[in-house]
């Protein structure tokens, strides 16, 4: 295991020394437990991006589905009267 000297604001440490006592546990351990998340949600992230990025492209060659601008412009039509009447929008 490595020591690392890190430096924290007031309202940081603040923070962690009420978390160190609301948990029973030490500055450290909150520290070591949020990198642990932080370098788990960036793992899970980039797999997510890397199975988008896979997908990519793979109904670009269909030809049974219409082009998404023209569908996207069909389903919009009428959201600005929809959005009136339900009292959602006020575009005065």
């Amino acid at each position: 295991m490595k020591t690392v000297e890190i430096k924290l604001s007031e309202q940081q440490f603040s923070i962690l020394k009420k978390l160190s006592i609301e948990n029973n546990k030490s500055i450290s351990e909150l520290v070591d437990i949020a990198l642990e998340q932080l370098f788990s949600i960036q793992n899970e992230c980039k797999t997510n991006l890397a199975k988008i990025q896979m997908a990519k492209g793979i109904w670009s060659d269909r030809e049974d589905i219409g082009e998404t601008d023209k569908y996207v412009r069909e389903i919009r039509k009428g959201t600005n009267e929809r959005m009136k009447r339900i009292g959602l929008w006020n575009n005065e």
